[in-house]
């Protein structure tokens, strides 16, 4: 997309694992997953409508679109 000149914005979501759930980590290195990332339904909710309103729980926002 990016190629043929359409923006294109992708957002981290810090300390989230995959399936975007929030964790804490033990000395052990184990995870025990804690919530959804704050901001992610927004998020793909605004994608589905074709909105977009910022910010998105502490996520960063990267790419051409922003």
């Amino acid at each position: 997309m990016q190629r043929a000149g359409k923006p294109i914005t992708f957002y981290s979501f810090p300390d989230t694992d995959h399936g975007m759930w929030e964790f804490t980590e033990a000395r052990d290195g184990t995870r025990t997953l804690t919530r959804y990332t704050d901001g992610y339904l927004r998020l793909v909710a605004d994608w589905i409508t074709r909105r977009t309103s910022p910010p998105y729980g502490r996520a960063t926002p990267k790419g051409t679109g922003q």
